[in-house]
């Protein structure tokens, strides 16, 4: 167990492709691996309609309300640095039902897409994730 979570910190970052598009997922910036954080497409980063102080982030079929403070725009203009914390709730939208729901971070990853963005990155933020699949 130990040399997994050893390997996975060895690589600060990877790609998945998602749709025919690469994205670069990056490992946790803070040591408690509080944050799990992706680069996506500007194109996929929306304002909110009703909230200012919040994005809408596109994933497949589903938007995941993301606050400002968790969106960074990298130095090329071309991406979004989104931060999604592992204690704090979002609402999720889904497109196929039109319907909307709360979850925390954690939840919220796993039931979106995020999850192919955080394979390596959830086994880091959440300790006990490991011993399952072991």
């Amino acid at each position: 167990m130990e040399n997994l979570v050893q390997q996975a910190e060895q690589v600060n970052y990877h790609f998945v492709e998602i749709n025919g598009l690469n994205y670069k997922v990056i490992n946790q910036l803070d040591k408690n691996k509080h944050v799990s954080n992706f680069y996506i497409p500007k194109k996929y980063v929306r304002q909110h309609p009703t909230r200012e102080t919040s994005y809408k982030v596109k994933i497949y079929d589903k938007f995941i309300c993301v606050p400002k403070i968790m969106c960074f725009i990298d130095k090329t203009g071309k991406y979004f640095l989104v931060g999604i914390d592992m204690l704090f709730t979002y609402w999720i939208y889904n497109t196929r039902d039109n319907n909307k729901y709360r979850l925390a971070g954690y939840q919220a990853i796993c039931n979106t897409a995020i999850k192919e963005l955080h394979y390596l990155t959830r086994l880091l933020a959440i300790p006990f994730f490991i011993k399952i699949l072991l």
